[in-house]
Protein backbone atom coordinates (compact mmCIF):
# COMPACT_ATOMS: atom_id res chain seq x y z
CA UNK A 1 0.00 0.00 0.00
CA UNK A 2 2.10 2.81 -1.44
CA UNK A 3 0.73 6.62 -0.07
CA UNK A 4 2.02 10.00 -1.19
CA UNK A 5 4.00 11.52 1.20
CA UNK A 6 5.75 14.57 -0.29
CA UNK A 7 3.58 16.38 1.90
CA UNK A 8 6.08 15.80 4.65
CA UNK A 9 8.77 17.83 2.70
CA UNK A 10 12.37 17.81 3.33
CA UNK A 11 13.34 15.02 5.60
CA UNK A 12 16.64 14.22 7.36
CA UNK A 13 18.25 10.57 6.77
CA UNK A 14 16.91 9.80 10.29
CA UNK A 15 13.90 10.61 9.59
CA UNK A 16 13.38 8.86 6.46
CA UNK A 17 14.18 5.62 7.90
CA UNK A 18 11.19 6.57 10.33
CA UNK A 19 9.14 7.06 7.83
CA UNK A 20 10.25 3.91 5.71
CA UNK A 21 10.51 1.87 9.20
CA UNK A 22 6.63 3.18 10.06
CA UNK A 23 5.33 2.45 6.58
CA UNK A 24 6.79 -1.02 6.78
CA UNK A 25 5.14 -1.29 10.30
CA UNK A 26 1.68 -0.41 8.81
CA UNK A 27 2.02 -2.81 6.20
CA UNK A 28 2.87 -5.68 7.78
CA UNK A 29 -0.05 -5.09 10.51
CA UNK A 30 -2.66 -4.60 7.53
CA UNK A 31 -1.07 -7.29 5.18
CA UNK A 32 0.46 -9.59 7.76
CA UNK A 33 -1.55 -9.45 10.93
CA UNK A 34 1.34 -9.22 12.86
CA UNK A 35 1.73 -6.63 15.59
CA UNK A 36 5.16 -3.58 15.53
CA UNK A 37 6.24 -1.39 18.15
CA UNK A 38 8.64 1.67 17.26
CA UNK A 39 11.54 2.88 19.44
CA UNK A 40 11.07 5.74 22.18
CA UNK A 41 10.24 8.92 20.34
CA UNK A 42 10.74 12.24 21.14
CA UNK A 43 7.87 14.80 20.28
CA UNK A 44 9.25 15.90 16.69
CA UNK A 45 9.38 12.18 15.83
CA UNK A 46 5.97 11.30 17.56
CA UNK A 47 4.43 14.39 15.35
CA UNK A 48 6.28 13.18 11.86
CA UNK A 49 4.18 9.55 12.62
CA UNK A 50 0.75 11.24 13.46
CA UNK A 51 0.77 12.53 10.15
CA UNK A 52 2.22 8.76 8.27
CA UNK A 53 -0.39 7.06 10.34
CA UNK A 54 -3.04 9.79 8.72
CA UNK A 55 -2.12 9.59 5.42
CA UNK A 56 -2.54 5.75 6.05
CA UNK A 57 -6.08 5.87 7.98
CA UNK A 58 -4.41 3.29 10.40
CA UNK A 59 -6.26 4.21 13.46
CA UNK A 60 -5.18 0.41 15.70
CA UNK A 61 -2.30 2.22 17.14
CA UNK A 62 -1.00 4.09 20.37
CA UNK A 63 1.46 6.07 21.44
CA UNK A 64 2.78 4.91 24.79
CA UNK A 65 5.00 5.79 27.00
CA UNK A 66 4.84 3.46 30.04
CA UNK A 67 2.82 6.40 32.13
CA UNK A 68 0.11 9.01 31.56
CA UNK A 69 1.65 11.94 30.31
CA UNK A 70 4.98 10.58 28.99
CA UNK A 71 6.90 12.84 26.56
CA UNK A 72 9.18 10.42 25.03
CA UNK A 73 7.03 7.39 23.91
CA UNK A 74 6.42 4.48 21.65
CA UNK A 75 3.94 3.79 18.64
CA UNK A 76 2.43 0.73 18.85
CA UNK A 77 0.71 -0.46 16.12
CA UNK A 78 -2.05 -3.31 15.95
CA UNK A 79 -3.74 -5.49 13.60
CA UNK A 80 -7.49 -4.94 13.45
CA UNK A 81 -8.33 -8.36 14.67
CA UNK A 82 -5.72 -7.77 17.95
CA UNK A 83 -8.16 -5.39 19.43
CA UNK A 84 -11.42 -7.91 18.45
CA UNK A 85 -9.75 -10.59 20.89
CA UNK A 86 -9.84 -8.30 23.68
CA UNK A 87 -5.87 -7.76 24.03
CA UNK A 88 -5.45 -5.86 26.80
CA UNK A 89 -3.57 -2.80 24.70
CA UNK A 90 -1.13 -1.85 25.51
CA UNK A 91 -0.61 -3.49 28.91
CA UNK A 92 0.20 -6.99 27.47
CA UNK A 93 1.86 -5.69 24.04
CA UNK A 94 4.73 -3.23 25.53
CA UNK A 95 6.48 -2.00 28.04
CA UNK A 96 5.55 -3.47 31.43
CA UNK A 97 6.94 -2.14 34.40
CA UNK A 98 7.45 -2.85 37.87
CA UNK A 99 9.44 -1.28 40.92
CA UNK A 100 12.98 -1.84 40.64
CA UNK A 101 12.90 -3.42 36.73
CA UNK A 102 11.75 -2.10 33.15
CA UNK A 103 11.06 -5.42 31.24
CA UNK A 104 10.19 -4.99 27.24
CA UNK A 105 8.53 -7.48 25.26
CA UNK A 106 11.57 -8.71 24.21
CA UNK A 107 12.43 -10.09 27.35
CA UNK A 108 15.14 -7.71 28.30
CA UNK A 109 15.50 -6.17 31.39
CA UNK A 110 17.11 -3.47 33.07
CA UNK A 111 17.68 -2.22 36.53
CA UNK A 112 16.54 1.49 37.32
Amino acid sequence: MQRNLSFLGELSDEDKLLVHRLTEYIDMCSEKRVNRFTMFLNEHQRALCSKVLNAYSFEDHLFYGGYEGAVRTMCDCLHRDARRKGTNFPSEQSAFLSEDRISLRTGISWAV
